[in-house]
């Protein structure tokens, strides 16, 4: 199973981290695993290249099928356009597949950032 965590800071996304794989199919041809990597991918790639999101981390572990995606809370709306769009597939996509993607929201404040 992917494990998503969406964090959330007074309800704005402000990182998500991804671990584990789909279980869909084999690897390789999982495409639940594919949908969740194709929108963490998308989501790296708005925010560094797109946006130039200045508080942007990302960090990746692959022995654990882990991404973490990380950035401060902002004033910028595309910011919050880009987040609240792959929020809302990732969880289109867990509905679509309960038992291959798990996503729970985590409110955090800024003293636990």
């Amino acid at each position: 199973m992917t494990s998503v965590r969406l964090f959330l800071e007074a309800g704005e996304l402000v990182g998500l981290e991804a671990q584990g794989h789909a279980g869909f199919a084999p690897r390789g041809r999982d495409i639940v695993c594919a949908a969740v990597s194709v929108l963490v991918q998308t989501l790296e790639l708005g925010m560094e290249d797109v946006i130039r999101e200045p508080s942007l981390r990302i960090q990746c572990d692959p022995r654990k099928a882990l991404r973490r995606v990380i950035w401060k809370r902002s004033d910028d709306p595309r910011v919050t356009a880009l987040g609240e769009t792959i929020r809302l597939a990732l969880k289109a996509v867990a509905e679509a597949h309960p038992k291959q993607v798990c996503i729970v929201e985590v409110e955090r404040d800024e003293a636990n950032s």
